[in-house]
């Protein structure tokens, strides 16, 4: 019979062998897991600054809603806009409204004709936006020329002195319209306004009394 060598480890020796191993291996792996953790937080952190930064670089702008833009028709009569297609307004002081976009287009086709004033435009922001203010400066709008013959003969004068050309006429047209009416207006009105557009504004007859004339 061979004869064993007696085991000089114990067993409570082997015991505790194998609790420090697991203990051991136990310690490294939440270590391990620590800085794992501890890089990928830092990691998290880095790539959300850049995705915060990247936003605030790429952000898109907020689509700006288009405003409406209303168009005056200083003139008597029809006017005809021209944007994309045309347009018309039928009678003195009508109005109509335009998209932004499509009121730029009309300016751009039509500058003479709003620089004159025989359109004016009812928005002071878009008006600057067009830089028009210094053209605006100058112009009777549609509220002053509505009101104009009720002023005192002194101050129509002096406004249709300081008028542009179109708008001169615009102020004459009006009093014959008035006249063709049989609308009052003023005697002083009619003498200065009529010597100085070279028309005799005071011998108009209303229509209504040509008509009888005729008949």
């Amino acid at each position: 019979m061979a004869y064993k060598k007696p085991d000089s480890t114990t067993e409570k020796e082997k015991e505790n062998e194998v609790l420090e191993t697991q203990q051991a291996q136990a310690q490294e792996t939440v270590t391990i897991s620590k800085s794992e953790f501890d890089q990928m937080k830092a990691q998290m952190e880095t790539l959300m600054q850049m995705m915060a930064m990247g936003s605030i670089g790429n952000k898109q702008p907020s689509k700006k809603e288009e405003k409406y833009i209303t168009f005056v028709n200083m003139t008597k009569g029809k006017f005809v806009l021209k944007g994309s297609s045309y347009y018309t307004i039928d009678e003195q002081f009508g109005t109509r409204r335009f998209i932004e976009r499509e009121a730029r287009m009309i300016i751009n086709n039509m500058p003479k004709s709003i620089r004159d004033g025989k359109i004016y435009i009812l928005d002071a922001d878009f008006v600057k936006d067009c830089e028009l203010e210094d053209v605006y400066a100058d112009l009777l709008s549609d509220k002053q020329m509505k009101e104009l013959l009720t002023k005192k003969p002194s101050y129509v004068v002096e406004v249709y002195k300081n008028a542009n050309k179109a708008q001169k006429q615009i102020i004459v047209d009006m009093i014959e319209n008035k006249k063709l009416n049989g609308e009052d207006v003023d005697a002083n009105i009619l003498l200065q306004i009529g010597e100085l557009s070279g028309k005799n504004l005071i011998e108009i007859t209303p229509i209504e009394n040509e008509n009888l004339k005729e008949g």
